[in-house]
Order: C-alpha cells, then structure tokens, then sequence
C-alpha cells in the first residue's frame, strides 16, 4: 500500500524589503542621524533645492531664512546660537560663510551641529513642519 502525501498549502515566496529612511522624504525633525550621509535633495517652504551635504544644506537654509526675516535673527538669541556676525567681524569666526552681502555665519561644525541649529532656527521661525530631506541610497 502507498501512501500518499498530501500538499494543502505551500508557502509563498514573499520578499520583505527593509525600512530604508532614504526611500522618502522625511521632517528634518524625525530624521536619523547626518553623520557619514548624503542628502538627494531637501524641500524648504515648498521648494527643491538640490543639496547634496549638509553643509551646503545649512547654507541655503540660514540663506533663505535671513532674507525672510532678518529682524527674527536680531529680536531672538539666533544671532548668537547660530554665530552670525557682520562681514566686517568675520575674522572672529573659525569658517565664515556669507549668507547675504553683509553678514557671514560660522560653518566649522559636524553634520549632527549643523542639524541642531537649523532645528532651532526653525523652530524660531515657527516653520518646524517647512523642511523635508531626503537621504541619498547608500
């Protein structure tokens, strides 16, 4: 007598894709950490800018956030949190950047200090939900 094996139900070949933060833009807030990444490009009050390191990032935010609102720089502590000074100054800086044509910030930071400020800055300016990045895949 043969017995016979019966095959109700097989398992199905199923592929589970790992969680990978740099599939999405993601709130500067909830991103993991910057070290040793690259950005693909950041959305800020709306618009693309094509930013590939955090320090170029950091740039055009503490840009595009003084040409908005100087005055919010020099009515808050952001002026002195974030080190920005007049050009005419600028030697009291270890690595000054111009963010317009009279002022420069310091830049001398790892990414992790430069998320930091661009996180309080925008918290200052009440935008906290007006920048979203987008890691570059490994």
């Amino acid at each position: 007598m043969t017995q016979r094996c019966l095959n109700i139900w097989s398992y199905p070949n199923v592929d589970i894709e790992e969680y990978d933060e740099s599939q999405e833009e993601i709130s500067i807030f909830e991103a993991e950490s910057p070290k040793n990444k690259k950005l693909e490009y950041a959305i800020l009050f709306g618009e693309k800018l094509n930013v590939k390191t955090v320090s170029s990032l950091y740039l055009e935010v503490f840009k595009h956030l003084f040409e908005q609102k100087p005055e919010m720089f020099f009515n808050t502590d952001l002026a002195e949190r974030v080190e920005i000074i007049k050009q005419s100054n600028e030697n009291k800086l270890r690595t000054p950047k111009n963010i317009s044509s009279n002022y420069s910030i310091e830049t001398n930071l790892n990414s992790s200090g430069k998320f930091d400020r661009i996180k309080y800055a925008l918290e200052v300016f009440d935008a906290e939900e007006e920048l979203n990045i987008k890691y570059a895949a490994d």
